[in-house]
């Protein structure tokens, strides 16, 4: 078996492109243009960039609310009874990205999508009321500014 020790891989223009610590663990670099995959079959090429989901946040709706765990989401605020925002630590470059809610509660909604926050999310109860869910979920996949 033979081993090839290096700490840096390097393009000829000698910008780093991988880095490997001493603990074995690597870095990658990844730009926006030539990150790209094949799929399964060969026949579809996708953009690595474009695929990753860019936010997903878990927090308590009920007493004092809190993020649990998240992706790209810096800070909540509690604007009253089942009324939220999430607060992005990146923005994203427009509002046009999909956003997907969950909740414990009975449903939720979204009425309010911006480049720096989810604004106005809603906690909703069967009979259509207000509610505060117990916990909420969301997930974004779109472009980041």
């Amino acid at each position: 078996m033979s081993n090839l020790l290096v700490q840096n891989i390097k393009h000829t223009n000698n910008t780093t492109a991988q880095t490997i610590d001493t603990s074995g663990r690597t870095t990658i670099e990844i730009l926006n243009t030539g990150s790209k995959y094949k799929s399964d079959g060969g026949a579809v090429t996708q953009d690595l960039v474009q695929v990753i989901g860019k936010h997903w946040c878990r927090f308590t709706g009920t007493g004092t609310i809190a993020i649990q765990d998240s992706i790209n989401a810096s800070s909540l605020t509690d604007a009253g009874t089942g009324d939220y925002e999430v607060i992005f630590t990146n923005n994203f470059s427009n509002a046009d990205y999909a956003c997907v809610m969950g909740t414990s509660g009975d449903g939720v909604r979204v009425f309010t999508q911006a480049t720096s926050k989810i604004d106005r999310i809603i906690g909703i109860a069967n009979d259509g009321s207000v509610e505060d869910g117990g916990h909420y979920n969301s997930q974004i996949d779109g472009d980041l500014a």
